[in-house]
């Protein structure tokens, strides 16, 4: 298998849609705080502008907003935890930490973008 972790947006409708694709892989979703900011700034202003912005305050903060949460064990403001979101995924979905910055991910969102 190319990859051991279905990453998504921590949107309610992304994370159900991954606890499936997960469950039948047999892998845990990973829950990526500004994954889909992440996507649209390759898709708007391309792979290359987002890799030399590096840390350009343009593309806006690096972290996730929500970092002191995650710290806390919490979801953050406006997404649920993942005691709220097992009922409504697939069965035995796992979930893997959400303590990412979205810059680690550049590389997978570009290999599908």
């Amino acid at each position: 298998q190319p990859f051991d972790t279905v990453l998504c947006s921590p949107t309610l409708r992304t994370v159900q849609t991954a606890s499936h694709v997960a469950a039948a892989l047999g892998l845990p979703v990973r829950r990526v705080p500004g994954l889909s900011e992440c996507a649209a700034a390759i898709k708007q202003i391309g792979l290359a502008a987002v890799e030399r912005a590096g840390e350009a305050d343009s593309l806006g903060p690096q972290e996730p907003k929500r970092k002191a949460d995650a710290k806390r064990g919490g979801a953050g403001q406006g997404f649920l935890s993942e005691a709220a979101l097992a009922p409504l995924c697939a069965a035995g979905t796992r979930f893997a930490p959400m303590d990412r910055t979205w810059d680690e991910y550049v590389p997978c969102v570009a290999r599908v973008a």
